[in-house]
């Protein structure tokens, strides 16, 4: 009895060191949405660093880039990825780009970039911001 009893307090005890108490401001889900309406065709890209501080002047981790296609063609319309790091995200570092065309992909209506470091703000959604031209837009989420 003594022996189980000491069994199952050093598995209680390597489980406590085993989780991580602060494990999701450490990994963050980065998506990015193309949205047109038909029948324009807008495809995005979106680089997100993260940050340990507001500046992004200390610990970064770059995340991987991601795409979309509001048709579905070259990327998914909505692509999500995970940005594990080993320390809290407070802030990011993005730049988000989009090109806008008609339904054969010939002619460029619109296309632009943004990019810029924001502190994530606590919530359901830590950062947004959307760009494109008119109804078609491209929509980068970090929660």
């Amino acid at each position: 009895m003594k022996n189980i009893l000491s069994l199952a307090c050093l598995l209680l005890v390597l489980a406590c060191l085993c989780a991580s108490a602060d494990a999701s401001p450490k990994d963050r889900k980065i998506t990015v949405a193309c949205s047109a309406l038909a029948p324009d065709i807008i495809t995005g890209s979106a680089i997100v660093t993260a940050c340990a501080d507001s500046t992004c002047a200390t610990q970064t981790v770059s995340c991987p880039q991601i795409y979309c296609d509001s048709s579905a063609i070259t990327a998914p319309s909505t692509t999500t990825e995970s940005c594990p790091t080993q320390f809290k995200v407070t802030a990011i570092m993005y730049n988000l780009s989009y090109v806008d065309t008609d339904v054969n992909g010939n002619t460029i209506i619109s296309s632009g970039e943004v990019g810029a470091t924001s502190t994530l703000q606590k919530g359901s959604v830590g950062f947004a911001n959307s760009i494109g031209y008119g109804n078609d837009t491209v929509t980068l989420t970090v929660k």
